[in-house]
């Protein structure tokens, strides 16, 4: 191809890639109800995934590039189109309100079940009727009440929305200040600020996992700025940036107990100068939130027990495991303890890569670090027995930074568990079968295994890097 027409189609996709986004995500936003319309929504979802795995191929090669405002704007724009709808695909913003009217009021969300309430707010009927589960007090853990405040008192689903809408969007900035710090074409960033996830995720659903992306990137982006600075921080500062981010860390882990899969990623970015504070930042934050709602708090535990013992919902492993030993009780363990295994030796793997707990790290020594927890975080979304489609969020947020095949297509996949929305949203009821968990982990798989081939193909670039698609 001639130099005049590479550019032409560079410039082509520069324009036409986001265009046409956009207009797939526009023509989503007008469909009547997307409990009703899940295929049409898979399949625009599948294409936008495909336009992103392109705009990143050409922005890693150097072809193509978008500024850091207009990725944003871009975001923002799409995210504001399914702040307007309803909460289709899921209910769980319900919970959230009431917990945050509940502690707006002056009460302890985790003192009752919502049934159990009804008495002493009477006005709360309306709401406690849309909330799943209403006969459990609240499974959410302390950091994500003060959250749920700040949005009820914005007002009602909107409010809370915007709310989520917004830390959303500030975690885009922090992810381009990281791969502006580690040497990454900003164009990395649309994998995550114009995908699928965020979009219905967060501005359809609103779910809280955006206040939980952002607590954790800010802390990344603190133990990042301290570690990898040249010229190194005055000790004070460096101090303070270890507390702090150790603080935001605790406010993720305490958001949504997933996060507590990325404490050794805190350890390993961190320096040794930086870990205690950053250690007692975490112990304190964490001290704080809860002796806020001690000792009713505990009843959010008994809830959690409840989930962990019984919730399952289109995990393939879980339902492959159950069918073949008939107990539900070895389903759940095999997975925990393989992913504890697997989790344990890719931790290990990159503490040996980047020479353990040494100060002096190199961008690279980064880079292996965030595809360490790119790695668990697959690894627990194929092993866990509930995959809803926000639980792919920390996957999809790890994308510009490690991303590959693989994960590209499990963040498409996840949107076949929605196919459940069709029967539910006609006739109210949940059924679910075995294909379609299948189905969602056999894309992925089938996406690492052609990668693994073509890495092996006579004349292939064979040495391993994070700075090409799909790595």
């Amino acid at each position: 191809m001639t130099k005049p027409m590479a550019r032409f189609e560079n410039k082509m996709i520069i324009i036409g890639l986001p265009l046409m986004i956009f207009i797939i995500y526009f023509m989503m936003f007008r469909l009547p109800d997307l409990r009703l319309s899940v295929p049409e929504c898979i399949s625009g979802c599948a294409l936008i995934t495909i336009l992103l795995a392109l705009g990143f191929y050409k922005g890693i090669e150097g072809s193509v590039d978008w500024s850091f405002r207009f990725i944003i704007s871009m975001g923002a724009v799409i995210r504001v189109l399914f702040l307007m709808r309803p909460p289709e695909l899921s209910d769980d913003i319900y919970r959230y309100l009431f917990d945050g009217q509940v502690l707006l009021s002056g009460h302890n969300p985790y003192h009752s079940a919502p049934l159990d309430t009804l008495s002493a707010y009477p006005s709360f009927s309306g709401l406690v009727a849309l909330i799943n589960h209403s006969d459990l007090p609240t499974i959410y853990p302390p950091a994500a009440q003060l959250v749920f405040a700040a949005g009820a008192f914005l007002g009602g689903v909107f409010g809370m929305k915007l709310l989520l809408v917004v830390l959303d969007l500030l975690s885009c900035v922090l992810m381009a200040r990281i791969l502006h710090k580690f040497g990454r074409p900003q164009s990395c960033l649309i994998l995550y600020a114009w995908h699928p996830l965020p979009v219905m995720e967060i501005g359809g659903s609103g779910h809280i996992d955006s206040a939980v992306i952002f607590f954790t990137f800010m802390s990344l982006f603190l133990l990042v700025r301290s570690t990898f600075t040249t010229g190194g921080f005055n000790i004070k500062w460096l101090s303070l940036y270890g507390w702090i981010a150790g603080f935001f860390l605790a406010a993720a882990v305490l958001t949504k107990w997933l996060p507590l899969m990325f404490l050794p990623v805190a350890a390993l970015l961190n320096g040794s100068g930086n870990r205690r504070p950053a250690a007692c930042g975490f112990m304190l934050g964490g001290i704080a939130m809860l002796g806020i709602f001690w000792p009713e708090v505990q009843n959010g535990f008994h809830t959690l027990s409840i989930y962990v013992a019984n919730w399952e919902f289109s995990g393939f492993a879980f339902r492959m495991l159950r069918a073949v030993s008939g107990s539900g009780g070895i389903a759940r363990l095999v997975p925990a303890v393989l992913f504890t295994l697997v989790a344990g030796i890719i931790y290990f793997r990159c503490y040996r890569a980047i020479g353990g707990f040494r100060q002096g790290k190199t961008i690279g020594d980064g880079l292996l670090i965030f595809e360490a927890v790119y790695g668990v975080v697959i690894a627990f979304l194929v092993l866990t027995p509930t995959l809803h489609p926000w639980y792919a969020l920390y996957l999809a947020a790890l994308l510009p930074f490690a991303g590959g095949a693989a994960g590209m297509v499990l963040s498409w996949s996840v949107f076949l568990s929605y196919r459940v929305m069709i029967l539910y949203g006609m006739t109210g009821q949940w059924i679910e079968n075995d294909f379609f968990p299948m189905l969602l982990m056999a894309g992925p798989m089938a996406a690492w295994i052609l990668t693994a081939i073509s890495r092996y193909k006579p004349g292939k670039f064979r040495e391993k890097s994070l700075n090409h698609f799909p790595g």
